[in-house]
C-alpha cells in the first residue's frame, strides 16, 4: 500500500529575549511516502545554551509538544538530534505513518522554566 504523508513546518519560534536571535526551519512542506524515513532540519542563532523543542499540530488539534533536547527526546518514533556546534536540533523518524500528517515547528528558549510537576525546594 502507497500512502503519502504530508509534513508542513511552520514558521520557527524564538521563546524569549530576541535580540540579534533567530531560529530556522528548512522546509515548508514535504510529501513523503508512508513507511519511508523523514528528517525536518531547525538550526538557531541564540547568544545562550538555549532549550530546543519540536512541536506537532494535527489536524484539528491544539499544538503540543512533540519531543525537546532536555527531558524527551524520543517520543511517537521521533527522535532529536542535537549539534550544539551546527546550532541545530534536527527531528527524524525512520518510519513515518500516516497517522503522523501535520504541522511541525521548532522553537528554542534562552531561557529555562521549571516543570510544573517538580516540586517546589
Amino acid at each position: 500500500m502507497y500512502l503519502m504523508i504530508l509534513i508542513f513546518t511552520s514558521g520557527a519560534f524564538l521563546i524569549g529575549k530576541g535580540d540579534g536571535q533567530t531560529v530556522n526551519q528548512t522546509w515548508t512542506w514535504q510529501n513523503v511516502p508512508s513507511g519511508q524515513p523523514i528528517l525536518l532540519e531547525c538550526t538557531y542563532k541564540v547568544s545562550v545554551t538555549p532549550n530546543v523543542f519540536w512541536y506537532v499540530q494535527y489536524p484539528g488539534k491544539e499544538p503540543l509538544m512533540l519531543v525537546n533536547d532536555l527531558t524527551q527526546k524520543t517520543n511517537k518514533g521521533f527522535s532529536v538530534m542535537h549539534d550544539k556546534k551546527k546550532n541545530s536540533l534536527n527531528l527524524k523518524k525512520e518510519n513515518v505513518e500516516v497517522i503522523d500528517s501535520g504541522v511541525y515547528f521548532c522553537a528554542v528558549s534562552d531561557t529555562v522554566n521549571k516543570p510544573q510537576d517538580s516540586p517546589d525546594t
